[in-house]
């Protein structure tokens, strides 16, 4: 199987393996299936970007914690209420939180100038497809 078809199988199931709930459990599956695999695949330019998501939350908050000195004890209530709040529900262009900062977007430029900072990481380009899969013949 070459490489093109793996993609696209894995993206014309997609949708369908989200659909499926089965119970916890260990299951043996031993079938001959017969498919029909149709569709357009696009792949995007790999790019750099700051590496936010592998960032160790754990390992920053208690260097971040570390460096505060004398504030250390402000800065972890700061922080606890943050991601209470950020937990409570997705804040992203809610008008409650527009509400409260009067300038959102002076205070994720603030974000942004944190995230410029770190190494680029190389990721592979967007990965999009609309395949149709079906069931030719099945065991």
């Amino acid at each position: 199987m070459n490489e093109l078809l793996k993609i696209a199988l894995m993206k014309g199931m997609e949708k369908q393996g989200k659909e499926v709930d089965i119970k916890p459990g260990n299951y043996n599956v031993d079938e001959v299936v017969t498919l029909r695999v149709r569709g357009t695949i696009n792949r995007g330019e790999d790019y750099e970007q700051a590496p936010t998501c592998n960032i160790p939350l754990l390992a920053t908050m208690a260097l971040f914690l570390e460096k505060a000195g004398f504030q250390r004890e402000l800065c972890k209530t700061l922080m606890v209420d943050a991601m209470q709040e950020a937990l409570a529900g997705n804040l992203e262009g809610k008008a409650t939180v527009q509400a409260r900062l009067k300038d959102l977007e002076g205070a994720m430029e603030h974000v942004r100038e944190i995230t410029q900072e770190l190494p680029k990481k190389p990721c592979k380009g967007a990965c999009r497809a609309k395949i149709v899969v079906e069931t030719v013949s099945a065991n």
